[in-house]
């Protein structure tokens, strides 16, 4: 599409740009890592050659923005979860060290 509309323009600007505002936002809140940096990229291009309006370009990086936000966040808690889970494991290492020490050196 990106490419349609850069080279061939006409009257795809048109139509694209009836829906361009929707599908732009739909599409980068189904995506992330690589292919959200590749839309936002795109939306760098449009933004620059002004292929769309201003109020469009603006809502589709208002999207493009909350989509980059929602990615660092669901990385923040991924992190915030193995780090628990660290901790988790740490805690189980240390239960199973110490049940080892009491099991290894009482008589019976």
């Amino acid at each position: 599409m990106d490419s349609i509309l850069k080279n061939v323009g006409g009257p795809y600007i048109e139509l694209f740009g009836a829906e361009i505002t929707t599908l732009y936002s739909s599409c980068v809140s189904q995506v992330t890592g690589k292919d959200l940096r590749r839309f936002i990229h795109v939306l760098k291009t449009w933004e620059s050659v002004q292929l769309f309006s201003r109020r469009s370009c603006e809502l589709m990086r208002r999207c493009a923005d909350r989509a980059i936000a929602a990615e660092a966040e669901a990385e923040s808690t991924d992190t915030s979860t193995r780090s628990h889970a660290t901790s988790a494991d740490s805690d189980s290492n240390e239960l199973r060290r110490l049940l080892t020490k009491v099991c290894c050196t009482r008589e019976f």
